[in-house]
């Protein structure tokens, strides 16, 4: 189970090329992922600074919802 949610293939030699030539990045549409816990002590402090992360990170993402629309 954590190989199959941590671990990660590494890119063919064909598919970097691909993605550079296209002018993407290997680490994705989010870069490189930082996350500062400062003094959070509980699990609950460090998953609401890991879930406004995310939040961040999908808004930068994801187009904005319009009003009204479902």
């Amino acid at each position: 189970m954590r190989e199959a949610t941590t671990g990660s293939k590494p890119l063919s030699l064909v598919d970097r090329h691909r993605l550079r030539a296209s002018g993407g990045s290997a680490l994705g549409p989010f870069g490189s992922i930082r996350c500062e816990y400062g003094n959070a002590k509980t699990l609950v402090e460090v998953a609401g600074i890991e879930l406004r992360t995310i939040e961040e990170l999908l808004t930068r993402v994801l187009p904005r919802s319009r009003a009204g629309s479902a």
